[in-house]
């Protein structure tokens, strides 16, 4: 449900599971079909993390580098 309230899902993949979950409803209420329905319906590679999340989880402390650049003053 992130995903889909981040926006990354096409549009037409979120129509699609809309009509489909509509259409469903309708017929049968049943919450585990209807979840099975939106796991059938959005593809894997959805779920799988991307380089910028994987990248920002890192393990261990975190150092911070304080480095200086010096130029030598010319007289």
């Amino acid at each position: 449900m992130a995903r889909l309230e981040e926006g990354a899902l096409p549009k037409s993949t979120t129509k699609r599971l809309i009509k489909n979950l509509d259409e469903l409803y309708k017929k049968d209420k049943n919450p585990l079909k209807l979840l099975s329905l939106l796991r059938l319906g959005i593809p894997s590679e959805f779920f799988k993390e991307t380089l910028a999340e994987s990248s920002a989880q890192v393990a261990g402390p975190r150092e911070v580098i304080l480095s200086e650049y010096l130029i030598a003053k010319s007289k």
